[in-house]
C-alpha cells in the first residue's frame, strides 16, 4: 500500500509539473506520453472512485475483491478504456477441488460476473463490449472422485460476444465419462485469439510489429 501511495503521488506531481512546463520541455516517447495521459486524466481518476457508486449497486456486485473489480471494470468501460483485465486467483485446486469451488470460488464469481453483464446491458454497453472469461491450467482436464483424491480442471472459455445475440457452443458434449475430450469441433488457443481480434476489428494473420528478437506480433 505504501508503494502504491508513493506511485500515485509521483503521478500527481508529474501531472502538475507537466502542465507547468508546457509542451516544449516534454521529451517522453509518444506511447509513454499516452499512457501517462490515460492514468492521470480526470476521467480515469474518477472511474477508480468506487465510492461514487450507490451502496445497492456495490452490493449487487458483491462486497468482495472480484465483485468490486467487476464494478470497476464497468466504470472503466464507461470512461473509454479499451482493454480491461480482471484477475481472480486461487483456481489451481489440486486438492479438495469441489469444496473449494462450492464454498469459496464460485459464489463470488457468480455474483460479480452476472452483475457485470446485467449492468453493461442496462447501460447499453454490452453490444459494444466483448466480455471474455477464461483461465489457463497445466493439469489434465479430468476429475477423479475420492478416495483417489486427485482432481483436475476442464479448460473452458466463455464469451459474451460484442453486439451478437446468437449463442454458439463448442465441445458441449463429453466423449469420456469423466471429462477429457470435447465432442465435435475442438477449439485451439489461436481460435480464441482470432475471435477476440475480430471483435476489435483486427486481422489475426497480420503482423503488426517486428521486435528486435525477430518474433512477429
Amino acid at each position: 500500500m505504501d508503494r502504491r501511495h508513493l506511485l500515485r503521488d509521483k503521478l500527481d506531481r508529474w501531472q502538475r509539473e507537466r502542465r507547468q512546463r508546457g509542451k516544449s520541455s516534454q521529451t517522453m516517447d509518444e506511447f509513454y506520453q499516452r499512457a501517462y495521459t490515460l492514468v492521470t486524466s480526470p476521467v480515469a481518476k474518477k472511474a477508480f472512485d468506487l465510492k461514487e457508486e450507490p451502496a445497492k449497486v456495490r452490493d449487487e456486485y458483491g462486497r468482495h475483491n472480484f465483485g468490486q473489480s467487476c464494478l470497476l471494470a464497468r466504470r472503466l468501460v464507461e470512461a473509454g478504456v479499451r482493454c480491461i483485465s480482471i484477475n481472480y486467483n486461487g483456481w489451481d485446486t489440486h486438492t479438495d477441488n469441489f469444496n473449494s469451488l462450492k464454498k469459496s470460488l464460485l459464489p463470488p464469481l457468480d455474483t460479480g460476473y452476472a452483475a457485470l453483464l446485467a449492468d453493461l446491458k442496462q447501460r447499453g454497453l454490452l453490444d459494444t463490449t466483448l466480455v471474455v472469461w477464461m483461465a489457463s491450467s497445466a493439469a489434465r482436464p479430468k476429475s477423479t472422485a475420492p478416495p483417489e483424491g486427485t482432481t483436475g480442471r476442464a479448460r473452458s472459455v466463455l464469451m459474451r460476444w460484442a453486439g451478437r445475440r446468437r449463442e454458439n457452443r463448442y465441445g458441449s458434449g463429453i466423449i469420456e465419462r469423466l471429462c477429457g475430450v470435447p465432442e465435435g469441433r475442438p477449439l485451439r488457443v489461436e481460435d480464441v485469439a482470432a475471435t477476440i481480434y475480430r471483435a476489435v476489428a483486427l486481422t489475426a494473420t497480420r503482423s503488426t510489429c517486428h521486435p528486435r528478437n525477430g518474433r512477429s506480433r
